[in-house]
């Protein structure tokens, strides 16, 4: 235990003591304070009872010139003597190593021997400034298991379980760092793993979303006033003029009442009706709805009347709205301020979709006041058609081939999985994983056209 601490007082960035903290006790881990020349705590040490370090924290002044910086290797020899000091005992390797603008971040992992893989979630996590100095030290080095399956299924045979688990889907996406929307397929269903045992298949992916096809609906008025719920008792009590948009505030108080006026369409305001408007369109594209329920409402309208007034206005805001969206079917209702008596929604989501193409990440939402019928929340979608119709909605690259190109772009390893059991034990299995060239961790979207993998 001595040994590790003076070990340990090598690479801390100020003089300092260390002393016991007695009035932290466990049964299993004595914990140690770090104090500076004037008495001040600067950082804590945890070691098991053998002297085993468990963690190690430095909070004391971080912001110290460095003398010299070191380059990886300089630093991985100092975090090296460290493991095979302090760890001798394990079987670790160097698992990643992250330099930042002032700390290295450094990671061991331990190996099983049978296969010479590394264990995740194991080992040591070090961070130490650009000197050496270590400002921080945790293992993770609990009890486990490691099963070794009977018998292995080839790399052939992982690999074609994991291609037939695919399902895939056209729909318009946009990858990070690309401008505009194209038409990919998303694989839509997958398997993250194969046992190695191949006796069942893995942990099943899925990010499919339940869209229904929304009929035509026609309209109770094509006054919008009748059908947002604004009748002579409320007056507009301001309005704001900005680059691309304007904001109408309305309100059934007099305008004194509601001053100051907040003009931030995503925070609501007692006692007032945020509308956000665009300007080329004239269109509505958000509502916030702050409103007391002032009155007692005996009875909840139904849910199915309230997608009926969900539907009278998105059709009144998009007359062929049903060539514009599907029916997200999410059952979700609006968080209720009971302190406020904001009153509760329905909510009610629509998935944009382009040539009855989903569109990805474009869901606009209606919430409809379950006492009185008001659209009190709403959020349109933000891409328009014009920005989708150089999308050619005719795939290129078939379902199959888009497999064949996806088959050709990853292998399949062995590694191991954690799992904890409902008994807390936990567990290593052998698994296969794809593994992908190009530094893609993750490929789930195929260009449909050039049938190009990317990782959204």
């Amino acid at each position: 235990m001595t040994h590790t601490i003076e070990l340990i007082q090598k690479y801390i960035l100020e003089f300092h003591t260390v002393k016991l903290n007695e009035n932290l006790t466990n049964k299993n881990i004595n914990y140690y304070d770090l104090s500076n020349k004037k008495s001040h705590v600067i950082g804590n040490l945890q070691l098991t009872k053998s002297g085993k370090l468990i963690k190690y924290m430095y909070s004391g002044n971080k912001d110290k010139v460095l003398k010299h910086s070191l380059d990886e290797n300089e630093l991985l020899e100092i975090t090296d003597t460290l493991i095979k000091t302090v760890y001798k005992k394990l079987d670790l390797t160097l698992s990643s190593i992250l330099m930042t603008n002032y700390n290295y971040k450094v990671f061991y992992e331990e190996k099983e021997t049978k296969y010479n893989l590394k264990l995740p979630e194991t080992g040591i996590y070090m961070r130490l400034d650009l000197s050496g100095n270590l400002l921080e030290l945790e293992s993770k080095i609990d009890k486990y298991e490691v099963i070794y399956p009977d018998q292995i299924i080839t790399v052939e045979e992982a690999k074609r379980v994991h291609l037939n688990s695919l399902n895939l889907d056209l729909k318009i996406s946009k990858i990070k760092n690309q401008e505009h929307y194209q038409l990919y397929y998303r694989i839509n269903e997958m398997v993250k793993h194969i046992p190695a045992s191949g006796e069942e298949i893995g942990e099943l992916i899925s990010t499919k979303q339940k869209l229904k096809g929304l009929e035509p609906f026609e309209t109770s008025s094509k006054n919008l006033f009748r059908v947002l719920g604004l009748d002579d008792s409320y007056q507009r009590v301001g309005k704001r003029n900005k680059r691309n948009c304007k904001i109408e505030l309305w309100s059934k108080l007099a305008k004194k009442n509601v001053s100051p006026l907040n003009y931030d369409v995503n925070k609501s305001q007692l006692g007032v009706i945020k509308y956000k408007i665009n300007k080329h369109t004239n269109q509505i594209v958000q509502i916030n709805d702050g409103e007391r329920l002032e009155q007692v409402y005996n009875q909840e309208i139904t849910k199915k009347e309230a997608f009926n007034q969900a539907l009278d206005f998105l059709f009144t805001i998009y007359p062929k709205a049903d060539e514009l969206f599907d029916i997200l079917e999410l059952d979700i209702d609006n968080q209720v301020d009971h302190d406020l008596k904001y009153e509760p929604n329905y909510l009610f989501y629509f998935n944009q979709i382009h040539d009855s193409i989903e569109i990805e990440n474009q869901v606009a939402y209606v919430g409809v006041g379950k006492y009185t019928k008001m659209i009190n929340k709403f959020c349109a979608t933000t891409i328009t058609e014009k920005e989708l119709c150089h999308i050619n909605v005719f795939a290129t690259v078939s379902e199959s081939e888009a497999k064949e190109l996806y088959a050709q772009d990853f292998i399949m390893e062995l590694a191991f999985k954690k799992k904890i059991q409902e008994s807390g034990h936990i567990i290593y299995e052998l698994i296969y994983q794809p593994v992908f060239s190009n530094e893609k961790l993750n490929a789930n979207l195929i260009d449909a056209h050039t049938g190009i993998l990317y990782e959204s």
